[in-house]
């Protein structure tokens, strides 16, 4: 067992779906940074109270890290913001990517520091998998760095497969810890399963009317069910996760698990979870952040095969 668990993390692979994630996060985070910067709510998010801003930063006992090396200037949330920015951008083209990937994880924290409320579960998801992709090899593909270094958009180096590894299980944590969390009467079978329709209900978050919400009211708690099973059967995908990259081996359930693909079907539910999210709620970029990983569930060489094509 602890053989094959080494194999399976010293793998080496192309570096194409961890570059697709690098540039698809970028993305997702330059957007939701300049929707900050056009409707004009960086100063009052992240300035301190004496500059108009709603951060107390300044009586604290301990002061963001920013402000703590380059003082408390008029200037310094814009600052803050642009430094975040900038290293997104750079990240996403991939120019110097390790140490942009550094650099925005440090410049993101300072931002989370300065103003707690606005940190939110998708902030702390992308710095945690920035972090694993600055420890990678995305930088080989679709990146300047390959470019300066080969003059080609890939450099021809497989990479190790760790991170993109790293990424699922990252990923099937987020998934099973969010359907154990699900215990309430409001979506669980023995109450009333309007956990979907509440939240559609809400202003804040939900995009449909309330006529046509009272009208599938049905719907909504079909959509209940079905959310709460499929985050409940993460464990089973984690393990039909494993029964794919170990098909060789014998097995019943490993056999049936893989004739059935139950992997594949498990995520294209979730592509469907997260695009109905994005056309019913409002959700920030959450549902985007978390689409721009699932290029990390399967293979490169898969996504070739379907594509029909070479990297």
């Amino acid at each position: 067992m602890m053989g094959t668990w080494v194999q399976i993390w010293d793998r080496r692979e192309p570096p194409h779906v961890l570059a697709a994630i690098r540039v698809l996060l970028a993305i997702v985070v330059l957007v939701d940074l300049l929707q900050l910067a056009r409707f004009d709510l960086v100063v009052p998010l992240y300035a301190d109270v004496s500059e108009g801003g709603l951060a107390q930063i300044m009586g604290r006992d301990q002061l963001p890290w920013a402000y703590r090396l380059l003082g408390d200037g008029p200037r310094m949330a814009t600052l803050c913001w642009a430094v975040t920015a900038i290293s997104a951008a750079m990240f996403g083209v991939g120019l110097w990517t390790r140490i942009a990937g550094f650099a925005f994880v440090l410049a993101s924290a300072n931002l989370a520091q300065i103003m707690p409320p606005t940190d939110r579960a998708i902030d702390a998801l992308v710095r945690n998998i920035v972090l694993i992709l600055s420890c990678s090899g995305c930088h080989r593909a679709w990146a300047i760095d390959a470019w300066l270094r080969t003059r080609k958009w890939w450099d021809g180096c497989d990479v190790p497969s760790w991170p993109r590894l790293l990424i699922v299980a990252q990923m099937l944590i987020l998934y099973g810890s969010a359907g154990f969390k699900k215990v309430g009467l409001s979506w669980t079978p023995i109450g009333d399963l309007s956990a979907i329709y509440l939240t559609l209900s809400d202003p804040s978050f939900g995009l449909v009317e309330g006529s046509m919400l009272d009208r599938f009211y049905w719907a909504t708690q079909l959509t209940t069910v079905a959310t709460w099973t499929w985050e409940w059967l993460t464990p089973i995908a984690a393990f039909a996760w494993w029964c794919r990259a170990t098909r060789a081996r014998p097995g019943r359930v490993r056999a049936f698990l893989n004739r059935t693909d139950f992997w594949r079907r498990w995520v294209i539910i979730g592509v469907l979870f997260h695009v109905g999210t994005i056309l019913t709620m409002r959700l920030g970029m959450f549902p985007f952040g978390t689409l721009a990983l699932y290029p990390a569930f399967f293979h490169p060489n898969e996504w070739r095969r379907w594509f029909g094509s070479k990297p």
